[in-house]
């Protein structure tokens, strides 16, 4: 990934969501992922204006660096925020999740699967 298609941190995001008119005639292509009232999963995703870099922004997400950097990004920001007890949870809950989904994967036999989340924060 070049420079200028390496992520934005949160804090940058942040920055740049004031700005918003300006940032909407930038962007070619996003993912956004979002939880409902109800805790269902859901997301939204264009590429319209840009699908090789959807295409790169898809395979970093499941085999680059990208969930790893928005982690440490969050991680940054929680910290700078004084929320250290939320970045807890959120790594708690990374964790136990990763725990349940090795132990179903251990219960189908003799399959390997290696973790996309491949940060030390999920060990």
């Amino acid at each position: 990934m070049d420079e200028q298609s390496k992520p934005k941190s949160i804090s940058d995001s942040l920055k740049s969501t004031e700005k918003n008119n300006e940032d909407k005639d930038n962007i070619e292509s996003f993912i956004l992922f979002f939880v409902d009232k109800n805790g269902e999963m859901g997301y939204n995703a264009d590429w319209s204006e840009g699908i090789r870099g959807f295409a790169d922004m898809f395979f970093s997400l499941s085999y680059g660096s990208l969930l790893d950097d928005v982690l440490n990004d969050i991680e940054q920001e929680c910290v700078r925020l004084g929320k250290s007890e939320e970045l807890q949870e959120i790594l708690l809950v990374l964790t136990q999740r990763l725990k349940e989904r090795n132990l179903a994967v251990s219960d189908v036999g003799d399959s390997v699967v290696v973790s996309p989340l491949s940060d030390l924060h999920y060990q």
